[in-house]
C-alpha cells in the first residue's frame, strides 16, 4: 500500500513548470572609463509599439559613454536604470505587471550589450566552406564593399555600414568589429542569406560557432522482383533525384549588358526635363466655364511641397529628384529626421520620386513647388493609388455576365464558368481572369486639363477624375502624351 503510494507520488512530478530567469534582477558592471546615465526624449520624437491591446512608449533613452564611442538604446518610461559604485542595476515600477516583467530583461540585455561595445566592441567571425568560396575587401570612392565569390555567375557586393570595420585574416574568413551588437550581427547575417549552409555537403556560409546536421547523400537504388522460374523484372527508381541546371552540358557565353546598364536603360525611359509635385486629393466639384460648359473636376490640394534631395548619375546611377509634401510631426524614422535635416525643412507625411532627363532638371534642395507650378490650360498626368475594393468576384472584377438565370443553372449564376481545356494543356493558362483582391493598385490618368492653379491658396483643380479616395497623395507631372502620341517623339 504505502509502494504504491510513494509510485503514484512520483508520477505526479512535473518537470514542464515555467520558471522565470530573473535575469533583469542582475546588476550590470560598468567596464574602466564607462559611464551610463538616462535622459528623457522630446514628446514628437518618441517611438512606441503596441504588445497586445498595450501600446509602450519609448519615452526615455539609456546614454552609454566609453572608450569606443557612444551608444544610446530607448527605454520605456516605467524602467528605471541606477548607476552607483561601477554596477547599473535595471528595475521596473511595477514588478508584478506582465507587460513590466517583459520589459525588464529586454531592456537589461540592451545596455549590457552597449556597455560591453563601448568598452571592448563586437566581434562577429563569417566563416566560408566551400570550393573557391571566398570574400575581398575592395575600396571605392562611396566606401568600403564586401565582394562575395561563392559559386555565382556574378560576385554580390555588401556596402561596409558606417561604424563597423571588416577585416579579412584569410581568404575564407571575415572579421566584423563594432561597438553595436545588433549592427554587427545584422552585417553578418546580410553575408550569410546569400548562401546559406546546405545539409549535404555543408557548403555555404557561417556565422560565428554555427554548425548544421548533415543529412544522407541521396543514392539511386535498385529494385528486383522475379516474375516466374525463368525471368525476373528489374525496376529501377531514383530516390529523391534533384534535377539541376549544372548537370546539363552547356557553353558559357557572355551576360548581355542591354539590360544591365543604368545609363542605357535611362536612355530607353521616356523621361521629362523637369519634375513634377505632390497634391492632396480633397474630391470632386462642377466646374463651368465662361460660355456655360460643365466639366467633372478634382481639387487637390498643394500643402508645404518641397524639394528633399536631389539624385545625380554619379551617385546613384540615375537622375530624379525627391519630393516632400505635408508635415509629419511624430513617429518619424532616422532616415526620415536625417533628410531633413539635410534638406532644411520640416518632416514630410509624403515623399515621392521624380525622374528626370538629364542634370539640367534639377531643382535647389528645399525650394518650395507651388500650385502655381503648373499653367491653367497646360496638360498634366495625375497618379495614385486607386481605392481598394477587396475580394471582388469576376462580374463585378472582370464584367463577366454570368451564368444563366435558370435552364438548369444552380447556385452558379454569378460564377466564372470553365476556367481551361481538358489533358491538353492540363494547366490554367496566365492571365485566366478569375475573381481577386480588386482595386488598391497603381493607376495613371493621362492628358488632364489644368482649370485653375492658385499658388497662394495651394489649390490645384485638374479636369476629369483622379484616382484614389479623398486624402490620397497623388503625383501630378506634365504630360507624357498628347493623344496617344508622345510628345518626346513629336517635332517641334
Amino acid at each position: 500500500m504505502l509502494q504504491s503510494i510513494r509510485l503514484s507520488a512520483v508520477r505526479s512530478i512535473s518537470s514542464s513548470a515555467t520558471r522565470l530567469s530573473n535575469v533583469g534582477k542582475q546588476p550590470i558592471k560598468l567596464g574602466e572609463g564607462v559611464e551610463c546615465y538616462t535622459e528623457g526624449i522630446p514628446y514628437e520624437f518618441c517611438k512606441s509599439f503596441t504588445k497586445g491591446k498595450n501600446t509602450i512608449k519609448l519615452n526615455k533613452q539609456v546614454i552609454v559613454k566609453g572608450p569606443k564611442g557612444v551608444l544610446r538604446v530607448a527605454v520605456p518610461g516605467f524602467v528605471k536604470v541606477e548607476s552607483e559604485d561601477g554596477l547599473v542595476k535595471v528595475s521596473v515600477n511595477d514588478a508584478t505587471d506582465k507587460i513590466q516583467r517583459t520589459m525588464w530583461g529586454t531592456s537589461r540585455a540592451l545596455i549590457q550589450n552597449h556597455i560591453i561595445g563601448t568598452s571592448e566592441g563586437h566581434l562577429a567571425i563569417v566563416k566560408f566552406v566551400g570550393t573557391g568560396y571566398r570574400a575581398t575587401i575592395e575600396q571605392k570612392s562611396d566606401g568600403t564593399y564586401v565582394a562575395l565569390k561563392i559559386g555565382y555567375p556574378y560576385n554580390p557586393e555588401l556596402k561596409v555600414p558606417e561604424g563597423l570595420s571588416v577585416s579579412s585574416p584569410a581568404p575564407t574568413r571575415l572579421l566584423i568589429e563594432g561597438n553595436d551588437k545588433q549592427q554587427v550581427k545584422l552585417f553578418a547575417a546580410r553575408i550569410r542569406e546569400h548562401k546559406k549552409p546546405e545539409p549535404y555537403k555543408g557548403k555555404g556560409i557561417y556565422v560565428d560557432n554555427e554548425t548544421i546536421k548533415l543529412k544522407e547523400k541521396k543514392v539511386k537504388k535498385t529494385l528486383t522482383t522475379h516474375l516466374g522460374p525463368f525471368r525476373s523484372l528489374v525496376a529501377t527508381r531514383n530516390v529523391a533525384q534533384i534535377t539541376s541546371i549544372h548537370a546539363v552540358p552547356s557553353m558559357k557565353t557572355k551576360v548581355p549588358t542591354k539590360q544591365h546598364s543604368l545609363e542605357l536603360s535611362n536612355l530607353r525611359k521616356q523621361l521629362l526635363d523637369r519634375p513634377g509635385l505632390l497634391g492632396i486629393k480633397r474630391g470632386m466639384i462642377t466646374w463651368y466655364t465662361e460660355d456655360g460648359q460643365q466639366f467633372a473636376a478634382t481639387v487637390l490640394e498643394v500643402d508645404a511641397c518641397e524639394v528633399m534631395a536631389n539624385k545625380t548619375k554619379e551617385t546613384d546611377g540615375y537622375t530624379a529628384v525627391m519630393v516632400g509634401s505635408g508635415t509629419k510631426l511624430k513617429n518619424l524614422t532616422p532616415d526620415q529626421l536625417r533628410l531633413a535635416q539635410q534638406a532644411g525643412v520640416s518632416p514630410k507625411r509624403s515623399i515621392r520620386e521624380f525622374r528626370v532627363r538629364d542634370e539640367s532638371g534639377l531643382i535647389p534642395v528645399g525650394t518650395e513647388l507651388r500650385a502655381d507650378y503648373f499653367a491653367v490650360g497646360q496638360l498634366v498626368d495625375v497618379s495614385g493609388v486607386s481605392k481598394g475594393k477587396g475580394f471582388a468576384g469576376v462580374i463585378k472584377r472582370h464584367g463577366f455576365a454570368g451564368l444563366q438565370a435558370s435552364h438548369g443553372v444552380s447556385k452558379a449564376h454569378r460564377s466564372a464558368g470553365s476556367t481551361g481545356a481538358t489533358q491538353d494543356p492540363g494547366r490554367v493558362l496566365p492571365g485566366k481572369k478569375m475573381a481577386g483582391h480588386m482595386g488598391a493598385v497603381n493607376r495613371t490618368v493621362f492628358n488632364n486639363e489644368v482649370l485653375h492653379a492658385d499658388g497662394d491658396a495651394g489649390i490645384l483643380v485638374v479636369k476629369g477624375v483622379v484616382p484614389g479616395p479623398n486624402k490620397s497623395v497623388i503625383k501630378v507631372r506634365d504630360a507624357k502624351k498628347l493623344y496617344g502620341r508622345s510628345l518626346l517623339s513629336m517635332k517641334s
